[in-house]
């Protein structure tokens, strides 16, 4: 059985828009695991197809966070062992992903409606970028 989280919170780094809203931080106030899941679900095919941000989901009841980054990394902090037992619950095994190409990030025009919409759909309270969440740097 895959455990429930509360007290969710998304961090949406809007690091290279495309002009639907300034570069960011953009944290969302709590939201339940079912709105969660809806938004993922919703703005799926953007969030995996486009670079422009990074997204981070963060418990405030176990403090553990799961980071989708620009390059299609997932990074996981907090209680391990149960994330790994989540994980082979959902049908995962441990081992190394190949390389299914070359390394490209896309700002894909037709996603520039969901970027938008993404701003949109919550009440973010936006905060300017840190010199880490820079995709370039002048």
């Amino acid at each position: 059985m895959v455990a429930r989280c509360t007290g969710l919170a998304l961090l949406y780094i809007l690091h290279t828009p495309r002009g639907e809203g300034e570069p960011g931080r953009y944290q969302s106030p709590e939201i339940s695991e079912e709105a969660l899941l809806a938004f993922l679900s919703r703005y799926s095919e953007f969030f995996s197809a486009d670079s422009r941000h990074d997204l981070w989901i963060r418990s405030a009841a176990t403090g553990c966070m799961v980071i989708w980054d620009r390059h299609n990394d997932i990074f996981l902090y907090g209680d391990m062992a149960k994330f790994e037992e989540q994980l082979i619950t959902l049908g995962f095994k441990m081992g190394v992903v190949p390389q299914i190409g070359e390394h490209i990030h896309h700002y894909r025009a037709e996603f520039d409606g969901d970027a938008a919409a993404v701003l949109a759909a919550l009440e973010w309270h936006w905060t300017p970028l840190r010199p880490e969440d820079q995709q370039f740097v002048p």
